[in-house]
């Protein structure tokens, strides 16, 4: 399954066998990925990887496309976050409850 976030992310969900992975991805960057088990151990994966392309940026433009990318995926991230509904356990914790 894949869907993208914020009209630049590509996310990719999938199992194999029974190992869960995910895979992410800008757009204007295909060929640097984030991978790992989940859909949070990618966007770090995919921003370190992001981050280490800055210290092969050629010129003052690329770098700020690169930084433009960081900050996409960071916006994204952190709009799903927000999305993400609480979990029913949460009484446990002293939050109040998602259904009462």
């Amino acid at each position: 399954m894949a869907y993208i976030l914020n009209n630049c992310i590509v996310v990719t969900h999938g199992h194999w066998l029974h190992i869960r992975y995910s895979q992410m991805y800008h757009r204007n960057y295909p060929e640097i990925r984030g991978e790992g088990p989940t859909p949070r151990d990618a966007a770090s994966h995919l921003l370190r990887r992001l981050t280490g392309a800055l210290d092969f940026a050629h010129c003052p433009e690329e770098r700020a496309e690169i930084e433009q990318a960081l900050a996409d995926i960071k916006a994204a991230w952190a709009v799903r976050l927000r999305q993400q509904p609480r979990r029913r356990d949460s009484k446990a914790a002293g939050e109040q409850p998602l259904f009462s």
